[in-house]
């Protein structure tokens, strides 16, 4: 080489400030995310949790009366006859509207679940529950003064008008959507360091620091935030999927019937509710433990 003449750059050189730079943006992108979406994805994860496990927070709430298995195992009534039923045991409800038969619907009820508009109360909800051999009353509620109606609103619409909460959730789910796979591609291990990231010693110490705890939490229960960010994304606007082209109504039932399974339970049944459940509560604390990082490093 000449004298004078500038040594050029190497590749190896270039990558690094580039991959701080990458690095850089998507902590910022993940920061912000988490500090914005903060006062709302809470509740929202939180009232999540709850309806995972709303089968046994209805019978503590509502008792044991609406879920006692019917004692005669007899041919069930006509629907006209239970109709009938419904209407004399259950007088509160100006018109019954529906009916869903045992296990099906919110409830999960072994018996017959009538509901609808309360008299003299405006958009109120009355739900009452009938044997479905015998049409005896098995309780008579308000669905409306029931503690997980509340967290169900909060959860689906935030309290606010259908038109107005749904795309605000679906927004919300899309950020969770971006924050989750900035967080994992910030946490995932470089040079094959999986089980040093998997099982750190710091966890096996008893030693974790908060920011830690944080990304390895996120990072192990990433996958099931995604669906039910996603899920949840699709549910906010079902409207929206109702134009996909050659999905007639039959298969935009079975579509959505399939999506509500894997926000609900994940599609695994009684162990995906306590996925989801713990899934819920485990995003409240990493939202809260990230802001608090946050807090505490603008204070230095």
């Amino acid at each position: 080489m000449r004298p004078g003449q500038m040594t050029p750059p190497s590749r190896r050189g270039t990558k690094k400030p580039r991959r701080q730079n990458g690095r850089r943006l998507w902590v910022t992108v993940h920061r912000w995310l988490g500090l914005c979406l903060a006062i709302l994805l809470v509740p929202i994860a939180l009232t999540g949790a709850v309806l995972a496990l709303k089968s046994p927070l209805l019978r503590w709430e509502m008792g044991p009366e609406p879920f006692r298995i019917p004692a005669v195992q007899s041919a069930p009534l006509s629907s006209d006859q239970l109709q009938l039923a419904a209407q004399q045991s259950f007088p509160q409800i100006s018109h019954i509207m529906g009916m869903a038969e045992p296990h099906e619907g919110f409830f999960d009820s072994p018996n017959i679940t009538a509901f609808g508009m309360i008299a003299g109360r405006q958009r109120a909800m009355g739900v009452g529950f009938l044997d479905p051999a015998t049409g005896e009353a098995r309780g008579f509620y308000i669905y409306d003064d029931l503690w997980i109606a509340k967290a169900v609103n909060l959860h689906r619409s935030l309290f606010l008008p259908s038109f107005i909460g749904g795309p605000l959730l679906a927004l919300i789910g899309l950020g969770l959507t971006v924050s989750t796979v900035t967080g994992l591609w910030l946490w995932w291990p470089r040079r094959g360091r999986w089980k040093a990231q998997l099982f750190p010693a710091s966890l096996r110490k008893g030693k974790m620091r908060l920011l830690e705890w944080h990304r390895w939490a996120g990072a192990w229960l990433s996958v099931p935030i995604l669906c039910l960010a996603l899920s949840g994304i699709w549910l906010s606007i079902p409207r929206l999927w109702a134009i996909l082209p050659g999905l007639d109504r039959a298969s935009g039932q079975r579509v959505r019937s399939v999506i509500a399974d894997l926000h609900d339970n994940l599609l695994l049944g009684e162990l995906g509710s306590a996925l989801t459940a713990l899934s819920g509560i485990v995003l409240a604390i990493l939202v809260v433990t990230g802001v608090w990082a946050w807090w505490r490093r603008t204070r230095r």
